[in-house]
């Protein structure tokens, strides 16, 4: 995102920013917002951690800009603004300050650089984490897309200060939010983040989000029980006279979801904390009543608590249009800070830690200490992803010299863990394309190698000791264009040679071998077999690889994808 948001006046509609009134904030990673003289963006000012930024437009050369460091500061400087321009209104609280700020269509106040999420299509986009959108009190959430509604608290939803500021829902007390009709969507993104506090059962049918059913055949979307539950399944959908709806998941009590549900025409997809979830094929026609739109009620009549949600949901976005996977997954990182805390990777028995986003120039420093610095061959540093480096398929390498502690072992499990995108797969019947390599004509090809093999998007591992090659071929088809974090383990002991090929967070094939034995002092290479091997190169990009001497559990695998997938828009 701009660091800080930009920030324009305008009384017309701007693409690709979110606001109020007559204020918008440039929020997008993907826009440029300059030059000044041009588009009449300017930069904004970051909040401190407990205060606000206040922007008051004026006639020329930008805002006017007040940061007050904490809630007293608000309150005295909202009365010294309506002051200056002869108002007198009550401001006794933080919630008064920033209702009154919104209430002036040249004015806005923001509590932090709001995050770079998905703007084309965004027709309603409500986060009480966000003062611009809920002022920490009262019954109006604000929508922060061009929509500009607002969604009325009833009764009694509550303001809670927790993961910044969410909005609680007690079902007891049959609350909800309800947001103005936003029109039919025959294509759509409904996207939430929720926790619960009890779950809901069969006996009623809670959403999350819903249009308001007509009793007829309209309900345009919903996130909820939905249909005649039969299970307490959160899953994702529409009625047109029939429930067309995925399966969906089982929640927990006291934990964040993100859920996103998206429909192109021919097919519902589920998404759960940004990865598909569960799909269904249907090709027809979704329609909105024209009632609006709930928060944590049933879509028809709820006259009883189990159609409540009870929990929390403080985030609820919607678009006119399906996202994309990668766009699913880019917002997923966008917010979830607040809600998820990442583990960082796996430290114990790390032996060697490269990662291209803290390259400079010269030789790729090891992060460990443990000096497995890599010689870079021709291969090029680029600064998208974070930092990667980029291998053109003719020649270029990168080399790690030889320690034992690289090589396969007899007494200790080996984990090698590589980040790579692919830009074009081997053909058929050809040597394949590596990933990374320890295999030397010089040592009689003993060591390991994996990468493609000539099936052409098939994952194959080899290891090479004195007796034949032991190889494991995974079932999955990579693509182009996409990150895969590549995970191999071998475990070669005096009776047993198993070796585990992971792909993401998801063990692939387990392999047992037999027993082996290996001596080999050769470099380790990524993107290529070994020094004096006549064998293709990768034609892709690596950003990272991680060397254990240890088997990782697939904990541990699952810890370091999700520790590091952000980087790679996964």
């Amino acid at each position: 995102m701009p660091t800080p948001n930009v920030i324009k006046y305008s009384v017309s509609n701007v693409s690709n920013t979110i606001g109020r009134n007559n204020m918008h904030l440039g929020i997008s990673n993907s826009v440029g917002y300059g030059p000044t003289a041009t588009t009449d963006f300017w930069n904004g000012y970051t909040p401190g951690a407990s205060g606000y930024t206040i922007y008051v437009n004026k006639a020329s050369n930008g805002p006017s800009i007040f940061s007050p460091a904490n809630d007293t500061e608000l309150i005295n400087t909202a009365k010294y603004i309506a002051t200056s321009i002869n108002l007198n209104p009550t401001i006794n609280t933080s919630s008064d300050a920033l209702s009154w700020i919104d209430s002036q269509s040249n004015m806005i106040c923001v509590n932090y650089n709001y995050p770079s999420i998905v703007t084309d299509g965004l027709v309603s986009l409500l986060d009480a984490s966000f003062t611009t959108s809920y002022p920490k009190g009262g019954t109006g959430w604000k929508d922060l897309s061009d929509t500009q509604a607002t969604a009325t608290l009833i009764n009694g939803v509550s303001y809670v200060t927790n993961n910044n500021g969410s909005l609680n829902y007690s079902s007891s007390s049959l609350q909800y939010a309800e947001l103005p009709d936003l029109g039919s969507l025959s294509n759509f993104t409904v996207s939430c983040w929720f926790k619960l506090n009890t779950l809901p059962t069969t006996s009623g049918a809670a959403a999350v989000v819903t249009n308001v059913y007509d009793l007829s055949s309209k309900l345009n979307f919903s996130i909820g029980l939905n249909r005649s539950p039969t299970s307490a399944n959160i899953c994702g959908g529409f009625f047109n006279g029939a429930w067309r709806t995925t399966n969906g998941f089982t929640p927990a009590t006291g934990s964040w979801y993100s859920v996103d549900v998206t429909y192109d025409g021919s097919q519902i997809i589920q998404y759960l904390n940004g990865a598909s979830q569960s799909t269904l094929t249907y090709s027809g026609t979704s329609q909105s009543s024209g009632l609006g739109v709930r928060i944590g009620r049933r879509w028809d009549n709820a006259p009883n608590s189990v159609d409540f949600i009870n929990g929390e949901i403080p985030f609820v976005s919607i678009y006119n249009r399906a996202l994309s996977p990668s766009e699913i997954a880019s917002n997923y990182n966008a917010t979830s800070g607040r809600f998820v805390t990442v583990s960082p990777i796996v430290t114990d028995s790390l032996f060697m830690e490269l990662d291209a986003s803290n390259y400079t120039s010269g030789t790729w420093t090891d992060e460990t200490g443990n000096g497995n610095n890599a010689t870079i061959n021709g291969a090029t540093w680029e600064s998208t992803d974070g930092g990667i480096f980029d291998f053109d398929g003719i020649n270029d390498t990168i080399s790690i010299p030889h320690n034992s502690s690289l090589s396969l072992s007899t007494s200790q499990q080996r984990t090698i863990q590589v980040w790579v995108k692919f830009d074009t797969l081997p053909s058929l019947n050809t040597q394949g394309q590596p990933v990374f390599g320890k295999l030397s004509s010089s040592s009689g090809f003993d060591g390991y190698w994996g990468g493609l093999y000539s099936t052409g998007s098939k994952t194959r591992v080899v290891t090479n000791g004195t007796a034949v090659q032991k190889i494991t071929d995974s079932t999955l088809n990579v693509t182009t264009g996409t990150w895969y974090l590549y995970t191999f383990i071998s475990q070669i002991t005096s009776t047993a040679n198993t070796t585990k090929v992971y792909i993401n967070e998801t063990e692939y094939i387990s392999t047992a071998h037999g027993s082996d034995s290996y001596s080999e002092t050769n470099p380790l290479y990524l993107g290529y077999i070994g020094a004096g091997v006549s064998s293709p190169y990768l034609n892709g990009k690596i950003g990272a690889c991680y060397f254990y001497t240890k088997g990782l559990s697939a904990a541990e695998v699952s810890q370091n994808f999700n520790a590091t997938k952000s980087k790679y828009s996964l």
